[in-house]
């Protein structure tokens, strides 16, 4: 006596022409190639991708406004403090450099605690890119000193605020 073995085809849930074995790991829907994401747990599929990411998204529209307001003013502070160690030849350079970092810094814990720990999509680059501009008028009057200060504090703010830990 025979026994045959009946194999049942699947399909991907969101196109239904394409064959697929594989299922998601989170929803156990049957998804393809195109549709699947590769996660260090297994595959997903797009849109259980997409409520994780959410859940992380948690900024709220006055975030931008409150977040670019206090690393604008924190910014424009350490940029007029920074126009006085300028004087000081190569050594104001390594100041200018060092200091903007700090005040970097320093803005991004200030900016975390305004806006309580939420995060956005595009929140931080925003909060960093305006924060940064409120520095900018420090080059027309230290030009080098400035321009060190500036790229210092612009990227410790935005990595401080993404979460990028520089030390080990």
């Amino acid at each position: 006596m025979m026994t045959e073995t009946a194999e049942l085809t699947t399909y991907c849930a969101t196109h239904p022409t394409v064959e697929s074995g594989l299922r998601c790991n989170k929803c156990d829907k049957y998804i393809c190639a195109r549709c699947s994401v590769q996660t260090k747990v297994g595959y997903r599929c797009k849109s259980c991708i997409k409520g994780q990411q959410a859940v992380f998204n948690t900024a709220e529209s006055r975030d931008f406004f409150v977040g670019s307001i206090v690393a604008m003013i924190i910014g424009a502070i350490g940029a007029a403090i920074n126009i006085f160690p300028s004087s000081f030849g190569f050594f104001g350079f390594i100041i200018a450099f060092i200091f903007g970092g700090a005040v970097g810094r320093f803005t991004a814990d200030a900016v975390r605690r305004a806006i309580q720990k939420r995060r956005g999509k595009n929140l931080f680059l925003t909060i960093a890119i305006l924060g940064t501009l409120a520095t900018l008028p420090l080059i027309t009057v230290t030009s080098l000193a400035g321009m060190l200060f500036s790229f210092a504090f612009a990227t410790a703010l935005y990595s401080s605020l993404r979460g990028i830990n520089v030390r080990r």
